[in-house]
């Protein structure tokens, strides 16, 4: 499986992070979230969600967009519209084999 790695820092309490919305999909254990061959596991500093790594094959799309819209605390309703824009090809074409970004 190729993954598609992505990144984003968060400062909020990890049950916060972990009980949005937008990871209903994810089954929960510890601080990591998998949901098929898709998982996304929290960085925890002192009870907060620091960061989060997110891992989902190529051609799953809907798994990476939810882990970025939780990471930067985005409400479920964007997820049609973001996974839209990801596999437009215009962008997924240019989309690298690691997707990284962050939140401050």
């Amino acid at each position: 499986m190729h993954s598609a790695p992505a990144q984003a820092q968060l400062w909020q309490p990890v049950a916060d992070t972990q009980s949005q919305a937008v990871l209903k999909p994810f089954a929960l254990t510890g601080t990591d979230l998998t949901h098929g061959n898709s998982r996304i596991t929290l960085d925890v500093v002192g009870g907060r969600t620091v960061g989060v790594l997110a891992e989902a094959a190529l051609t799953n799309t809907e798994d990476l967009v939810r882990a970025i819209l939780a990471a930067w605390g985005s409400p479920e309703k964007n997820l049609a519209g973001l996974v839209k824009t990801f596999n437009d090809p215009q962008i997924s074409d240019q989309r690298p084999r690691r997707v990284c970004g962050n939140h401050r």
